[in-house]
């Protein structure tokens, strides 16, 4: 009884197992937008509580002013470079060929 019952659990375990690499990388391949959306988000509201924060500091004390307004003003450009600079350059510098394998991985 278990011998014939063997070929067909292997052939729907293979489907099985086709069906989820497949959805697998659908998930992948649609999650990674939302990952980058995601990111996004989350540098703005890293910066804008930051700048919040440190706003007191900079308009109550004249000893801490010119720390707290180097802080504000880089966290703006570097944040900028972080967002749009650095996946540019990985799109770049990365060949196609690399990407999709990795997508695929």
């Amino acid at each position: 009884m278990q011998i014939d019952n063997a070929a067909p659990r292997a052939r729907m375990q293979a489907r099985t197992s086709e069906t989820f690499g497949s959805a697998l990388i659908a998930l992948v391949i649609a999650a990674r937008p939302l990952a980058v959306i995601g990111a996004a988000l989350g540098f703005w509201a890293f910066d804008i509580t930051t700048i919040v924060g440190l706003a007191p500091l900079a308009i109550s004390s004249p000893f801490f002013r010119p720390l707290t307004l180097v802080i504000i003003f880089g966290l703006i450009p570097v944040s900028a470079l972080a967002l749009f600079l650095v996946p540019a350059l990985y799109v770049l510098l990365t060949p196609a060929d690399a990407r999709k394998a990795k997508v695929l991985d």
